[in-house]
């Protein structure tokens, strides 16, 4: 199975940590964050396409979606949580994903302001040199 959710989530991690050093940048859901902002972002779906199911070119695609949730509470909260959200866009649209949804949600403590954003794209897994393989996102 293809899979570049490391990559993903490490670059998301490097923008987000570069412009809020303080940031908490998880892979996983998180009841109580230790830090504000937090953002989780996680590999939501990870499918073989229809059109190369059953094919020996099964395993070099894949059909991707993300769910990225940014939560802030300071003074300027819903600020600061549509420029973080403009970072992670930027990170996900340079890397080949297309975003499918971007909106507040409401969250349980409304003292926190909560922004959710969706991405997918179609992964194909190209050359290994040694330890590294290259990727090719596709709109899906």
């Amino acid at each position: 199975m293809t899979s570049i959710e490391n990559k993903i989530i490490d670059a998301v991690t490097k923008a987000v940590k570069a412009a809020y050093p303080k940031a908490d940048v998880e892979s996983t859901y998180v009841a109580k964050p230790s830090a504000f902002p937090h953002v989780t972002i996680w590999e939501e779906d990870n499918t073989n396409p229809m059109q190369y199911q059953g094919t020996a070119q099964s395993k070099r695609y894949a059909s991707v979606q993300y769910i990225v949730n940014i939560y802030c509470n300071d003074k300027t909260k819903k600020a600061t949580a549509k420029h973080i959200a403009d970072i992670i866009d930027g990170v996900m649209t340079d890397l080949g994903l297309l975003r499918t949804l971007r909106r507040p949600t409401p969250n349980a403590d409304r003292t926190i302001f909560r922004m959710s954003m969706r991405y997918r794209g179609l992964v194909e897994e190209g050359i290994t040199e040694g330890d590294t393989t290259t990727y090719i996102m596709h709109h899906s």
